[in-house]
């Protein structure tokens, strides 16, 4: 009984830091000033490699 209610709350807690971290990440890349700093983080969240 404790087992799968356990597992029901650790799954939404895991969604719900999943969350937190994508909305914080987007957060912090709107306080970007730079352009040098900028244009990296954009690449970053269409999936490329500030190497690109």
């Amino acid at each position: 009984m404790f087992t799968t209610t356990t597992k029901s709350l650790t799954t939404q807690h895991d969604r719900l830091i999943s969350t937190y971290f994508l909305h914080f990440g987007n957060f912090l890349a709107t306080k970007v000033d730079s352009v040098k700093y900028w244009e990296p983080t954009e690449g970053a969240e269409k999936g490329q490699s500030s190497a690109d």
